[in-house]
């Protein structure tokens, strides 16, 4: 006999189901409309039946398999219509005129860049994330405890690392078109600001090496960190700017911009479910084991979701202007 469900409950199940729905309708309407109903129906029966079973640790860990699946059914659905669209207007895109053209190819080079540059604010914040299980000593014992607490935090690790690889899909092509184009045409001041990311890189990878090799002698020189910050920061700004000016000024095909922009679609959603993932950890933290947390740990963690939804923000809307920017919008 199921017991009727508290008012705990119930609102654990409704904000799942609410979740769901906003995560259906990200999907094509058409999408929603054949198969909206009967997959929210299917889902809160799974989370009802989740919670009699485990309680609210099963609806949680319920989250990822189920919001994964509707996460790659909506981004099929995407990509669809997507080539869908880019084969009826093959021919259009043949007879519009060049300055069109490079109006198009202006706005997805734009698009590209604020995706990357967003992506260097998300993976800022997701390294603040390594230090969650440290110390070791006191980390084991307490997923031993709360397995879900880990669960949460390795899903926030793969997912960076997957926005990270898919970034380097789509972006080291794009990258190497950029750089034959820019010592082709041998713009002097994109490779000056090249040739200073490669030292910069250079003194970063040579400090890096120095610390895991001999971390005592570095300590006696950088004892803070500092040292080791300032280069770091350094290289990503320069990295940045450089990789800025030279693919706004190269000539870079259409095809080779539209799949930089399908990866990047990735890119978000790995970054979204990497965010999802960081406030179920935050709120298991503060469910289970708030004493681990301190004042500074707290506003530490508000401040990595918050530069998380602001670079998932700035993505999303350079995607979609990048992706709905096609010959037949264009006017």
């Amino acid at each position: 006999m199921k017991h009727p469900l508290s008012t705990t409950q119930a609102r654990i199940i409704a904000f799942s189901v609410y979740m769901y729905r906003c995560l259906l309708r990200t999907g094509p309407r058409a999408f929603f409309e054949e198969y909206g109903e009967s997959m929210l129906q299917v889902f809160r029966q799974c989370c009802i039946d989740a919670l009699q079973q485990r309680g609210i640790a099963g609806v949680l860990l319920l989250w990822f398999p189920m919001f994964g699946d509707l996460l790659t059914g909506v981004i099929t659905e995407h990509i669809t219509q997507l080539y869908a669209l880019i084969t009826r207007n093959r021919l259009a895109l043949a007879g519009f005129s060049g300055e069109r053209n490079r109006t198009m190819l202006r706005t997805q080079r734009r698009s590209t860049l604020i995706i990357f540059v967003s992506f260097i604010l998300f993976g800022l914040a997701w390294l603040n994330f390594f230090r969650l299980n440290d110390p070791l000593s006191l980390w084991l014992p307490l997923v031993r405890q709360h397995p879900e607490i880990d669960v949460t935090y390795r899903v926030i690790k793969i997912a960076g690392q997957i926005a990270l690889l898919m970034l380097l899909v789509g972006g080291v092509p794009l990258l190497f078109a950029v750089v034959r184009d820019t010592w082709r045409t041998r713009r002097r001041n994109v490779l000056l600001w090249f040739g200073m990311t490669a030292l910069l890189l250079t003194l970063f990878v040579a400090i890096t090496a120095i610390i895991l090799l001999a971390p005592a002698w570095w300590k006696n020189i950088d004892p803070n960190g500092g040292i080791f910050f300032i280069v770091f920061l350094l290289t990503l700004i320069v990295g940045a700017i450089s990789i800025w000016r030279a693919v706004i000024r190269s000539e870079i095909s259409a095809r080779l911009l539209r799949f930089a922009l399908l990866s990047a679609t990735v890119v978000i959603v790995a970054m979204l479910i990497a965010l999802l993932a960081s406030l179920v950890e935050g709120a298991l933290f503060l469910s289970y084991v708030p004493a681990t947390l301190n004042g500074n740990d707290i506003i530490n963690w508000i401040i990595a979701d918050v530069m998380m939804v602001v670079a998932i923000g700035l993505s999303t809307v350079a995607l979609w202007r990048g992706l709905r920017t096609h010959p037949a919008t264009i006017a």
